[in-house]
């Protein structure tokens, strides 16, 4: 009786470690584990002439921080910035 009680305990522990494994496992195969939406890059923030580079990091279209990656960079005072206004101010998304 003893023996059949350690065993039926023992099988249910199998069970239970490959249903992890398998989910676990599915999860990789699938896709599931590289679905996160979080990316970075480096993006320059312009005031008038003056600009500095941030390194941007977002998750899907949200703004999860912003970074200094370097100091100002001021060009001539008649400079202006090339991009357009989406460009400038577009973030994430």
């Amino acid at each position: 009786m003893k023996k059949t009680g350690i065993l039926i305990l023992v099988m249910i522990l199998l069970v239970l470690t490959g249903v992890f494994l398998v989910r676990l496992l599915s999860e990789n195969v699938t896709g599931a584990a590289i679905s996160n939406s979080r990316y970075s890059y480096t993006k320059a923030i312009c005031e008038g002439n003056s600009c500095v580079d941030y390194e941007v990091v977002c998750n899907g279209d949200k703004l999860v921080g912003m970074k200094p990656v370097t100091g100002a960079v001021i060009f001539p005072s008649d400079w202006e910035d090339p991009r357009d206004e989406e460009m400038k101010n577009k973030l994430c998304g």
